[in-house]
């Protein structure tokens, strides 16, 4: 990423190391959209938004339940 760029980055990519790829990295502003960390299941747009004015880390999908 830029260092001029201050958005999120959506990526999907795991390396079976969730402690440094977790769904929601609020510190790095990094969300994984990794097949197994949505327990194999399409998320909209608006839900993923939901998800981060929780302002909280997340490692699966599950844990935002």
């Amino acid at each position: 990423m830029p260092d001029w760029f201050d958005g999120w980055l959506l990526h999907g990519h795991m390396h079976n190391n969730v402690e440094n790829y977790p769904f929601i990295n609020l510190n790095n502003k990094f969300i994984n959209i990794l097949a197994e960390l949505l327990n194999y299941t399409p998320i909209e747009i608006e839900e993923l938004i939901s998800f981060l004015q929780h302002k909280t880390c997340y490692n699966t999908i599950q844990d935002a339940f």
